[in-house]
């Protein structure tokens, strides 16, 4: 490595440093903090629109929702048909800060 590339080196790595820090300082003034809820959502007619209908109803009370995971999938049978499906679904969303 020759002086030019030695110094060249020595220098983006300062340069990388003092950027890691900036990121670091900028990701804890921003720190969130999510809640994760449980909840259930059913259709007639499929588990896609269970899953919907859990997000639709979830959002009418629940702000800045992130992500949600269906964990869970099951279905109501009467009479020997099904008449129901359900999906289990876990929300999180950003806990706001005052």
């Amino acid at each position: 490595m020759n002086r030019f590339s030695s110094f060249y080196y020595d220098f983006m790595t300062k340069v990388n440093e003092r950027a890691d820090v900036y990121r670091l300082v900028e990701a804890i003034e921003r720190m969130e903090v999510y809640k994760i809820i449980d909840i259930v959502g059913t259709s007639e007619k499929s588990f896609s629109d269970a899953a919907k209908n859990a997000i639709l109803e979830a959002e009418k009370t629940v702000r800045k929702i992130r992500r949600a995971e269906v964990t869970k999938f099951d279905i109501k049978v009467e009479n020997d048909k099904v008449s129901l499906y359900r999906a289990e679904v876990k929300i999180s969303f950003e806990v706001e800060r005052k």
